[in-house]
C-alpha cells in the first residue's frame, strides 16, 4: 500500500453516506445469463462501506442465481462469498488507498478493449499459419506490426511466422521430392 495517509482516514460511503474507516471497492457481476453454449455478463466495479458492500454482493449474487445457474454455482457464488469474507477485513481496499475510483477502472478497461490491428493481425497469424502463402503473409504482417510490443502479441506473431516458415519449408521439400520422382 502506498503511504498517502488514507489508511486510517474516515471516508464517506457513496451509498449510505456514513463515514467509515473500511471503504471497500470490489469487482463483481452486475448480471449474468448462462446459455448452454456459453455465458454473457456485465461486470461492475462497486465502492461502498462493508455493510452496503455485503448487501450489494448478496443482491447481485441472488439475482443471478436462476439465469446463470451452472455459472452461478461454479463461479459467482464462490466469488461473492470470497468478497463478502474480504469485506470483514479492517481498513480501506487497496484501490481506495491508491485513489483509483470505479470510473478510472472502467475507463482503463475500455481503453484496453479498443480494437488494435496489431492484436487482430496476431490472432489471424495464429489461425492462418498453416495456409500456403496466406499464412506466411499474415505472419509477416503480424510480426512487423508487433515487433516492438511488450505483450503476448509479439510472441504470438513470432511463433506464427516461424510455424509458417516451417510449413512452407516442408511444402517446398515435398514439392522437390515429388518433381524429382518423375
Amino acid at each position: 500500500m502506498e503511504g498517502d495517509g488514507l489508511e486510517n482516514t474516515l471516508l464517506p460511503c457513496p451509498v449510505c453516506f456514513q463515514p467509515t474507516d473500511s471503504l471497500k471497492q470490489y469487482r463483481y457481476v452486475q448480471w449474468c445469463v448462462f446459455l448452454l453454449a456459453g455465458a454473457v455478463w456485465q461486470g461492475v466495479v462497486y465502492r461502498a462501506c462493508p455493510a452496503c458492500m455485503r448487501q450489494f454482493l448478496w443482491r447481485r449474487c441472488l439475482i443471478s442465481a436462476v439465469p446463470a445457474h451452472l455459472v452461478w454455482l461454479a463461479g459467482l457464488l464462490p466469488w461473492a462469498l470470497a468478497l463478502i469474507a474480504a469485506s470483514y477485513r479492517p481498513g480501506h481496499s487497496r484501490e481506495v488507498v491508491r485513489g483509483v475510483t470505479p470510473e478510472m477502472v472502467v475507463a482503463r478497461e475500455m481503453a484496453q478493449r479498443e480494437m488494435s490491428w496489431a492484436r487482430v493481425s496476431a490472432v489471424m497469424a495464429v489461425l492462418l499459419f498453416w495456409l500456403p502463402l496466406i499464412g506466411f503473409v499474415a505472419g509477416t504482417i503480424a510480426f512487423w506490426l508487433n515487433r516492438h510490443a511488450k505483450s503476448w502479441t509479439r510472441r504470438a506473431s513470432q511463433v506464427s511466422l516461424t510455424a509458417s516458415a516451417i510449413v512452407h519449408a516442408g511444402l517446398a521439400v515435398l514439392f522437390v521430392i515429388e518433381t524429382t520422382r518423375w
